[in-house]
């Protein structure tokens, strides 16, 4: 599978990423990355860890702890593969490239670290930041979603150039981009991975007053994607008008048939009882003239 493209070539047009046997074991850290850079023409320092800053545009915020340990052995016993891409200023290095190999290092000890010392502006800072992030997978919806927001609002890109520069289908980007609409519960929810991206589209699908009430229920019941769509799907389900087919309302009086009886046996007329919006009604029904005067003689003297 070919990797996703953006920034012309892409992060292997910046990043030395296939090494080239040396066969000659490493005498200190970064020995495989200089021989291997130097062989496709890359100029690579060795500098002091401290001396490297981290990027301000770096749109991952979250590391796997147990990851970086483990990179951490790795980095003990062969040294650091791929140099880190970093640029100058003055007597100090702000990263670009290599987040968790530079963590990684400061976990291992190391007090050097292979560099490849290049110029960039603040739109490829980010933009260097968060393709090596995409195509490896590492960044979490929100955290893209971010990203890609910071690309357009600070730099005046559309959505189309975001979509070619990181190498992602337009719609992957606006879907991911819709995700900061959700209510702050649910982006915290997203972020921390109590729920998925595809979880949040479903909450966007309900009504705004809505979707902290889904919300809790995805998390509460443990939902399904496919419930939480249904769950939506429920609450978007159109309702008949209730000028057209109105239901008795939950308040309405239910009135006993022997209620009805017993009325109708003391008015001696028919009696029906009929439920309203609020309450109800009691129809009295009578045959002539002689039986309704009967009847108000009787209702006088209720």
């Amino acid at each position: 599978m070919s990797k996703p493209r953006g920034l012309g070539r892409g992060l292997d047009s910046l990043i030395p990423t296939k090494l080239e046997p040396t066969g000659v074991e490493p005498a200190e850290s970064g020995a495989i990355a200089t021989s291997s850079a130097a062989n496709l023409g890359e100029a690579v320092q060795l500098i002091k860890v401290e001396q490297i800053d981290p990027n301000p545009h770096q749109p991952r915020t979250q590391f796997d702890q147990a990851e970086l340990e483990a990179l951490a052995s790795s980095i003990k016993e062969h040294g650091v593969l791929q140099p880190l891409v970093v640029s100058q200023d003055g007597d100090r290095y702000q990263l670009i490239a290599g987040e968790r190999r530079l963590r990684a290092s400061k976990l291992a000890g190391q007090a050097t670290a292979p560099v490849i010392v290049r110029s960039f502006g603040e739109q490829q800072k980010l933009e260097l930041a968060l393709i090596e992030n995409v195509q490896r997978a590492n960044l979490n919806p929100l955290e893209a979603a971010v990203a890609y927001k910071k690309l357009m609002d600070e730099f005046n890109l559309s959505l189309d150039q975001v979509a070619k520069r990181v190498g992602r289908a337009k719609s992957t980007i606006s879907n991911q981009l819709r995700l900061l609409q959700l209510p702050e519960a649910a982006l915290q929810a997203l972020a921390a991975g109590k729920i998925s991206e595809a979880h949040g589209r479903a909450i966007l699908a309900v009504n705004p007053d809505e979707r902290e009430g889904l919300l809790k229920a995805i998390i509460d019941q443990g939902l399904s994607v496919r419930q939480a769509e249904a769950l939506a799907q429920q609450a978007n389900a159109p309702t008949a008008p209730q000028s057209v087919h109105k239901s008795p309302a939950s308040n309405s009086i239910t009135v006993s048939a022997d209620t009805i009886k017993a009325v109708s046996q003391r008015l001696g007329v028919s009696v029906r009882a009929k439920a309203g919006a609020k309450g109800g009604s009691l129809v009295l029904s009578y045959r002539d003239q002689a039986e309704l005067d009967q009847l108000l003689q009787k209702l006088k003297t209720v």
